[in-house]
C-alpha cells in the first residue's frame, strides 16, 4: 500500500473524528439572556461545514490514482 493511501485514510479518519467529537463533547449548550443562541453556536456551525469539506477532500484522495 502506498504512503498516499495511508495518509488518505488517516485524513479521512481524522475528519470523521472531528465531525463526531462535538456531538460527544458539546462546544456550548447555553443561550443568551434574550433566548437567542450564543456566539459559540455559530462557531459550531462553521466547524461542521469545514469538517464536511475535509471529509469530501480526504475521501476524494482515496479515489485519486496518482500521487
Amino acid at each position: 500500500m502506498n504512503y498516499y493511501k495511508i495518509l488518505s485514510w488517516l485524513a479521512l479518519f481524522t475528519s470523521i473524528v472531528l465531525l463526531i467529537l462535538p456531538r460527544i463533547i458539546p462546544i456550548c449548550t447555553g443561550h443568551t439572556h434574550d433566548g437567542g443562541p450564543m456566539e459559540c453556536h455559530y462557531a459550531y456551525q462553521a466547524e461542521f461545514i469545514i469538517t464536511l469539506l475535509a471529509i469530501i477532500l480526504s475521501a476524494s484522495l482515496l479515489v485519486l490514482r496518482t500521487t
